[in-house]
């Protein structure tokens, strides 16, 4: 039996520092160097590119050079989403689209080519049949 571990990584547009600043130093920091510390840690994580805007704007790219560093490594798995966290299914499928083409352009931004996604986290995993031929069209090959 396997057990696979997807943690998503959230935070809404202009958090307050002080949310960010405490968040990463009980969360994003601990995980990301628990994860450096042991080579044979393996998680699949979503950073939804707003929160990585506001990881960088607060002086964390450090937290955000660590997970890259996993990803490269092969112990961290990065996965798409909506930029902004929205509904996906509700939204138009332009929109759809767009959300998550900025978010895949913020990630790239952040973590390079260490950024790789093959699947994707669909906020609050809001699902819809219509988002099947968004997400394959979109190159994924599996959706949480």
């Amino acid at each position: 039996m396997y057990w696979a571990n997807l943690l998503h990584f959230y935070q809404p547009y202009r958090q307050k520092r002080e949310i960010i600043d405490a968040i990463t130093a009980q969360c994003y920091r601990p995980v990301a160097q628990g994860i450096l510390n042991n080579p044979a840690a393996r998680l699949t994580i979503n950073f939804t590119g707003v929160l990585l805007d506001q990881l960088a704007e607060y002086g964390h790219g450090d937290v955000i050079e660590m997970y890259a560093e996993a990803a490269r490594r092969g112990q961290v798995e990065f996965v798409g989403s909506g930029k902004y966290h929205a509904i996906l299914p509700l939204l138009p499928d332009e929109e759809v689209r767009r959300q998550i083409e900025i978010n895949d352009e913020t990630n790239r931004h952040f973590f390079g080519d260490a950024y790789q996604p093959k699947g994707i986290f669909l906020p609050e995993m809001a699902w819809d049949p219509k988002m099947a031929p968004l997400l394959e069209e979109a190159g994924f090959e599996w959706v949480m």
